[in-house]
């Protein structure tokens, strides 16, 4: 299960390296497996798939209304979480090739 302990209280250590150097963390969830009403998600019942750092700027790029938590974190449902996983690989596929 990915490290969410942020979203609700304060980040781990771990957590707050990534947000102190320029990071968001992205949680995806299923909407279908978690508590959702009138589009608020319940935070206690929600069913994580997965946490991913993107830098602030480039997730301001893809998504600009975006507004992090108080603590760094936004959720996205399994869909837009998906599109972000593939892009941020992407990204570091194509950082390595240049390093090399």
């Amino acid at each position: 299960m990915p490290c969410t302990k942020g979203i609700k209280t304060k980040p781990c250590e771990k957590c707050q390296k990534l947000l102190d150097q320029d990071y968001i963390g992205v949680i995806g969830f299923d909407p279908e497996q978690s508590n959702v009403k009138d589009g608020q998600v319940d935070l206690y019942e929600l069913h994580r798939i997965g946490l991913i750092y993107i830098k602030k700027e480039a997730l301001n790029q893809i998504m600009p209304t975006a507004v992090p938590t108080p603590q760094g974190f936004i959720l996205v449902d399994k869909e837009v979480f998906e599109k972000l996983t593939e892009l941020a690989e992407s990204a570091q596929e194509k950082e390595e090739k240049e390093d090399a």
